[in-house]
């Protein structure tokens, strides 16, 4: 599957903090996400196949072609040392931290949700790069960066399912392959035109931002949040890791992104 935020909206100007890593061939790219000064947070897999340190750049901006500020990674922390290398299967923590040599001084760090802050959101705001299918006559843009809204399934893994064909209750865990630590976001595809709307490869990665604003009703103020102001007004909640692989969502008839994602868990 190609890397994209599918269905997702081209920014311009917003989310600074998200940026674009990728190697001196180009074929390795991921979402990354600025949290602290010179430290971005991305997911463990897209540093587990790299070229390597000194190949590895961190593009800051809306177009991979363009950026407004480049710069190289000095260091690389994943975390946990022992994270498996198959990340088809339910992970326990797919995160590394990236230590970069320099960033834009007019870039802000973004904060981490809390768990009570995610559990207030039904729904999250996801942001990467990559190839995204804005419009049903457009073509596909590549490299830039694009968001798109999605609503939580799941933010610990730890409820039920019920299957409406069958009235069969399954654990979260076993219907969307995923563990506590991680968020369940649902994917939706359009039934009109079968343009879906997920993360996918590529936006691995990259944040799932929340609200920090108090909604005065329900769903209110969500995206409020995310408008232009000089402050942030949102918390990554989770990184992207991977699509949902059960058997209980996926077909082979359907998209191969658009079914929903995982998202790695930033608070316990």
């Amino acid at each position: 599957a190609p890397p994209e935020v599918i269905g997702g909206e081209p920014m311009r100007g917003q989310f600074p903090e998200v940026v674009y890593l990728t190697d001196q061939t180009g074929t390795v790219p991921c979402t990354g996400v600025l949290i602290a000064q010179h430290t971005v947070l991305t997911a463990r897999h897209c540093l587990a196949d790299g070229a390597g340190l000194e190949s590895t750049t961190v593009r800051f901006g809306d177009d991979r072609k363009n950026p407004i500020f480049k710069t190289k990674v000095v260091a690389v922390e994943p975390m946990p040392e022992n994270y498996p290398p198959d990340v088809t299967a339910p992970v326990a923590s797919d995160l590394a931290l990236v230590r970069l040599e320099s960033q834009p001084s007019n870039v802000k760090p973004v904060s981490i949700a809390s768990a009570a802050r995610l559990a207030a959101n039904a729904a999250v705001r996801v942001v990467g790069f990559g190839r995204s299918i804005v419009g049903v006559t457009e073509r596909a843009a590549f490299g830039r960066k694009f968001s798109a809204r999605l609503i939580v399934a799941t933010n610990d893994c730890r409820g039920t399912v019920t299957r409406r064909s069958s009235g069969e209750t399954l654990d979260d865990k076993d219907f969307y392959l995923c563990d506590p630590n991680e968020i369940v976001a649902a994917g939706r595809i359009d039934k009109g035109t079968r343009r879906p709307a997920d993360t996918c490869k590529g936006d691995s990665g990259g944040p799932a931002y929340v609200s920090l604003l108090r909604p005065s009703a329900p769903g209110q103020n969500f995206e409020r949040a995310f408008e232009r102001t000089g402050i942030l007004n949102y918390a990554v909640a989770g990184i992207t890791s991977r699509g949902i692989r059960s058997g209980h969502i996926r077909s082979s008839d359907e998209w191969s992104c658009g079914q929903g994602s995982i998202y790695t868990r930033l608070s316990e």
